[in-house]
């Protein structure tokens, strides 16, 4: 991409599946919606100059193994190859070509974004921090919180629910002969 370029169009890039590797110089300042999405990226580093970047950018990625945000960069970051709000509150994107089994999502996030997990083949187990409960709408968000309340140490076993469930059951239900 050339120095004089300040704006990566929307799907600029979408499925060029030959495309392994590009260079973002520091006069990018936005990065459109889908820009690379279904494209062959391996890994990706994004400027200290990049102020917005588009929802969907690396859906369908799926040999994106690494997400790296430049430390200076005043709107995102990136740990470990994920990329997070510059707060690290949010979770935005875990590259779908990442071949680890387990992520633990880490405890000062309170929001994932929409499909930030989105297609990720190799990800057996997301671990949720023991607070969180802002992953899915309002009825995901009961049924966490009822998971999350439950147990003491964040992993909830069939028998712990099907314990409560029976609890519950015996103490209002009230058989009619």
């Amino acid at each position: 991409i050339p120095n004089t370029v300040t704006t990566i169009g929307p799907a600029a890039f979408a499925e060029c599946d030959e495309l392994a590797e590009v260079i973002i110089p520091d006069s990018v300042v936005q990065i459109g919606y889908s820009a690379f999405k279904s494209s062959g990226l391996k890994r990706i580093d994004i400027p200290a100059t990049v102020k917005s970047i588009g929802e969907d950018m690396f859906n369908d990625c799926t040999r994106l193994e690494s997400i790296n945000i430049h430390k200076d960069n005043a709107n995102y970051c990136s740990v470990d190859g994920v990329m997070f709000d510059k707060s690290k509150t949010t979770l935005l994107h875990y590259p779908v070509g990442c071949k680890n089994n387990t992520y633990t999502v880490p405890t000062n996030v309170k929001i994932i974004n929409d499909w930030a997990f989105y297609n990720c083949i190799y990800l057996k187990e997301i671990i949720l921090p023991q607070a969180f409960k802002n992953v899915l709408p309002a009825i995901g968000n009961e049924m966490i919180s009822l998971l999350k309340e439950t147990s003491v140490a964040g992993y909830v076993a069939v028998q712990d629910i099907t314990k409560a469930a029976n609890q519950i059951k015996n103490t209002t239900y009230d058989q009619v002969n």
